[in-house]
C-alpha cells in the first residue's frame, strides 16, 4: 500500500460520498420479475430455508442465516439475476451483508455516468481519490471504517479491492468456524485466493466489460 495514504476522520470527508445506485430485487418495482412468485408464500420459503440449512449443527441457528442470491450470480448483469431455489444459497447473515454491500458498490459504478470504479470518489476539497476502508479485525459489515486518500484513482481502487476481497474472505472463514456455511459451498466459492465472489479488476471497469454481461 502506498505511503501516500492518509487516514481521514472528518465528517466533511465522509459527506463527500454519495448514496449508491443499485438494483435490489426485493424492491417493489423489481420483486415481481426478479423473485420467484412461489416464495411469496411464507411456508414455501420457510421449508426451502430449512431444507438448505441441513449443515447447521443446531436448527436454532437458522435465524443467523439469510438467503443469498449473489454468490451463484456474481457475474450476471444485475437486472438479469433471479431470486429462486436454483440460484440461491443459505449463508451466514454477515456474509450476505458483505456481499450485498460490495455488489451495490459494483452496481453503482456501472450505473453511474462518467465511467467510475466502485467505492472510489474524488474529493474536491482534498484533491485526492478516497474510499471507505473497513477495519478487518471484525467480520461485521457494520464495523468501523476509516477514509483513505490517494493521488490516483487506480491506487485508491487497488487498495479498495484488497480491502473488500479480504473482507469477503475473513467473513466467510468466520462463517465456517461458526458452522454457519455449508463446507461444500465454502470449498467451492470461498476457499482460495481466487474466490468467486470478488472485486473485479480496474481494467474491467475502465474497459466497461460489464456491457458484455448485459449483452449476453
Amino acid at each position: 500500500m502506498s505511503n501516500r495514504n492518509t487516514k481521514i476522520k472528518s465528517n466533511k470527508s465522509k459527506s463527500e460520498f454519495h448514496d449508491l445506485i443499485f438494483i435490489n430485487p426485493f424492491d417493489i418495482k423489481y420483486v415481481r420479475t426478479m423473485v420467484d412468485p412461489t416464495w411469496s408464500d411464507r411456508d414455501t420459503l420457510s421449508k426451502w430455508r430449512e431444507d438448505n440449512s441441513s449443515f447447521l449443527p443446531d436448527k436454532k441457528l437458522l435465524d443467523l442465516l439469510d438467503v443469498d442470491e449473489l454468490t451463484k450470480q456474481w457475474d450476471v448483469y444485475p437486472s438479469d439475476r433471479r431470486v429462486n431455489p436454483k440460484n440461491c444459497l443459505m449463508l451466514f447473515k454477515e456474509l450476505c451483508i458483505v456481499l450485498r454491500m460490495i455488489d451495490a458498490e459494483h452496481q453503482d459504478a456501472i450505473f453511474q455516468p462518467g465511467n467510475p470504479v466502485p467505492g472510489v470518489v474524488y474529493s474536491k476539497s482534498k484533491k485526492k481519490y478516497m474510499y471507505r476502508h473497513y477495519l478487518l479485525d471484525s467480520s461485521d459489515a457494520k464495523a468501523p471504517t476509516k477514509v483513505l486518500l490517494f493521488d490516483t484513482e487506480e491506487e485508491a481502487f487497488d487498495s479498495y479491492k484488497e480491502n473488500r476481497d479480504e473482507l469477503i474472505r475473513s467473513t466467510a472463514s468466520a462463517a465456517l468456524n461458526y458452522k454457519l456455511i455449508s463446507p461444500r459451498v465454502f470449498m467451492e466459492y470461498f476457499n482460495n485466493a481466487d474466490i468467486r465472489p470478488h472485486v473485479r479488476s480496474y481494467e474491467y471497469y475502465k474497459n466497461q466489460e460489464y456491457l458484455k454481461e448485459k449483452d449476453k
